[in-house]
């Protein structure tokens, strides 16, 4: 064969098969347009029916005058306790060593190390710290701190002990 004939043949073919398709598509179309138009005609009578059977429902009315607006923050906004007796309020209080107690009397005197090396002499109901520790008790080899943490629900206080450290000679 030639592809002349390959050629003919295959134009031949292709006007015989197209009208086909062509009507069988007309056939698609025209069912899908029934089917919808029944189902489009039923959606209708049900809606219709359940709009009669539907009594009318009370109006609400939103009054937000008294409620807080939720996109707002609070107005009440909680200010930190400033405490008059705070030292060293830059450095945190696990970074202090307890170096020495003097006992004299009654009156106790904690000596502590900051890391500048500096030593600094605290008595009790002092605070110290980024955390305003409070050193509630000074013992014979430790000392007793009160740190107030601020949690969503409220205040909560946690003691802190720091014992004393022996420096090498």
């Amino acid at each position: 064969m030639t592809r002349k004939m390959v050629f003919a043949i295959g134009i031949l073919l292709s006007v015989l098969l197209f009208p086909g398709c062509q009507q069988k598509k007309t056939h698609a179309a025209q069912d899908a347009k029934k089917y919808i138009d029944v189902l489009e005609k039923a959606m209708e009578q049900t809606t219709q029916k359940e709009l009669k059977k539907k009594s009318a429902i009370p109006a609400y009315v939103y009054d937000a005058d008294h409620i807080r607006d939720p996109f707002e923050l609070p107005t009440t906004v909680k200010k930190k306790k400033e405490h008059e007796n705070v030292i060293l309020q830059d450095v945190a209080l696990d970074s202090l060593k307890l170096t020495g107690i003097v006992l004299h009397d009654n009156d106790r005197v904690a000596i502590f190390r900051a890391n500048d090396g500096k030593l600094y002499s605290i008595r009790v109901g002092t605070r110290v710290g980024l955390q305003e520790a409070l050193l509630t008790q000074i013992g014979r080899n430790e000392v007793k701190f009160k740190i107030e943490i601020d949690t969503g629900a409220g205040q909560e206080s946690r003691d802190v002990t720091l014992s004393l450290q022996e420096s090498p000679p």
